[in-house]
């Protein structure tokens, strides 16, 4: 097995993630499109990817068979995944999860929802949920937990 690669400044280990977007095409053959992400998955290896990240794919059975495909770890996209568990991406193969811009996306709804209710119907009872207090966001930007 090849030792990860250091950064030249920081001393730490990169790990190099190759990322295929072929679920992101239009394919009339889903089982083209698969062997195509495949193709590309196995040229990235090849030329030395210490994993492969596919999002888009969404079926376990693919993400079991392309995992089940490489000897590196594969990295897929909750969001594409129909959301299930992460036991139940990693017992089809997954071994990184990501969740890409979800939360970002979840976040945003929530936005829309409360202006529509705020602008359409004058209520504010959705702006509640979930909020965070003033000292809590401070604390994420905090420099000590």
């Amino acid at each position: 097995m090849r030792a990860h690669r250091r950064h030249p400044q920081a001393g730490r280990a990169l790990l190099h993630h190759a990322r295929t977007d072929a679920y992101f095409v239009p394919w009339e053959d889903p089982a083209a499109r698969f062997a195509e992400a495949q193709r590309r998955a196995r040229l990235y290896v090849a030329a030395g990817a210490d994993g492969v990240f596919v999002p888009g794919m969404s079926s376990l059975d693919e993400i079991a068979a392309l995992a089940g495909a490489l000897d590196k770890p594969l990295n897929v996209y909750a969001g594409y995944a129909g959301a299930p568990s992460a036991g139940v991406l990693a017992h089809a193969g997954a071994r990184r999860i990501s969740l890409g811009c979800g939360p970002l996306q979840s976040a945003l709804g929530l936005v829309g929802r409360i202006a529509a209710q705020a602008f359409g119907h004058g209520r504010f009872d959705t702006m509640g949920e979930g909020m965070l207090s003033v000292g809590e966001i401070n604390g994420l930007f905090s420099a000590t937990p």
